[in-house]
């Protein structure tokens, strides 16, 4: 089932970094209030973050763009600093193809 996410990325549980915003492939419809079902690829590395933060559903609504699917909005990822936010910013770029859209941070400050 193709999805449609916005997963913001966090370093500490009130400052965003940025977010992905983008479709996805999972294996299930994902629903509020159950862990989200995260993408296989994604697990190959940091499992340890995405098992630890897996009731990620914030909302869920209609997508219509092209073949319905669902927009599913998330509470976020909340890593333990800004060296691992890159590092999983990284991954998941590489194993999603979808774009991570960075906030504007401090001069000398980013997550890439």
């Amino acid at each position: 089932m193709q999805v449609h996410i916005d997963l913001p990325i966090f370093v500490a549980p009130t400052e965003a970094v940025g977010y992905f915003l983008g479709d996805i492939q999972v294996n299930h419809a994902p629903a509020k209030g159950l862990p989200f079902p995260w993408p296989s690829a994604w697990l190959v590395n940091f499992l340890e973050v995405f098992s630890s933060q897996s009731n990620q559903v914030w909302s869920i609504g209609d997508w219509q763009h092209g073949e319905l699917r669902k927009h599913i909005t998330m509470l976020g990822l909340v890593l333990n600093d800004r060296e691992q936010a890159a590092a999983v910013v990284r991954h998941i770029e590489a194993v999603s193809g979808i774009q991570f859209w960075e906030h504007d941070l401090p001069d000398g400050v980013s997550t890439k």
